[in-house]
């Protein structure tokens, strides 16, 4: 099925209509629903939810439409071949799709702005554009009875597995952190500085990138946090952490890193 579309079938073409119909009508209902939070609802936290509950229920959301949507479009057209009317409602039904991603975007967004960046919250974006892509694939399927859909989801999947493994992402998460705690710092000056050095906010963003890997030493140095250098010194130290040296623990970035701290005499 996801390698080449099949002949055109000989089944009743209403059946499909009264299958597709009502999952249809169902699907802009809800996108309804969600167009009008993202234009008319000003981005707001719905009453009794936390961003992190918002969040996720954004994503477990559109993984089950995913995993519909693209069950439902192959067997409709393995089934029923590629008619006009077909695939006109096809197209409408995978567009919902990409209402939920706009809405899951919005989502783990809200969630970042209010508690910042980590590994998780960056892999879910990273999927939420993996799923964007492989979409636009779904939509050439239904139109293209030439076009090999499996192939394309393999390249796509790799291409962007690849760009995960090559972006840096502590990176990202460094950068973003500490812009977003200055952001806070020019915006409530008092307010967020009692916070960031009390422990309420600013220390957890601490303790989390003493822990990012050595990509993101360079960051970390240029940064001038005091606190944030010596927590990522502390972190990484494997005398201090009782762990023997071994040559294979050597790592140029962060030894480049604590030479650079020396001199500065932090």
């Amino acid at each position: 099925l996801l390698v080449k579309a099949s002949k055109e079938k000989s089944f009743p073409q209403v059946t499909a209509y009264v299958i597709l119909l009502p999952l249809t009508l169902i699907y802009l209902l809800f996108s309804w629903i969600q167009l009008a939070y993202l234009l008319i609802g000003n981005m707001k936290l719905p009453q009794g939810m936390t961003y992190s509950t918002y969040a996720h229920q954004g994503f477990d959301q559109l993984l089950v439409v995913v995993v519909i949507n693209l069950i439902v479009v192959l067997l409709i057209i393995a089934c029923f071949g590629r008619r006009k009317g077909l695939q006109l409602l096809l197209t409408l039904f995978t567009l919902c799709t990409y209402v939920m991603i706009a809405s899951a975007y919005v989502r783990i967004f809200m969630y970042i702005a209010a508690y910042s960046l980590t590994e998780l919250r960056f892999l879910v974006v990273w999927g939420l554009s993996v799923m964007a892509v492989l979409y636009l694939m779904v939509l050439v399927y239904i139109y293209r009875e030439s076009f090999y859909l499996a192939r394309w989801f393999m390249v796509i999947g790799c291409l962007f597995c690849i760009g995960l493994s090559y972006c840096r992402m502590d990176v990202i998460i460094a950068k973003y952190n500490l812009s977003h705690i200055q952001e806070l710092r020019e915006k409530h000056p008092v307010d967020t500085d009692v916070r960031f050095l009390e422990g309420d906010y600013g220390n957890q963003d601490i303790y989390y990138m003493s822990t990012l890997s050595t990509d993101a030493c360079d960051v970390i140095f240029t940064s001038g946090n005091e606190d944030l250098i010596m927590a990522y010194i502390l972190r990484n130290n494997k005398e201090y952490l009782g762990q023997p040296y071994s040559y294979r623990m050597t790592n140029l970035s962060y030894e480049n890193f604590k030479n650079r701290v020396d001199d500065t005499k932090y």
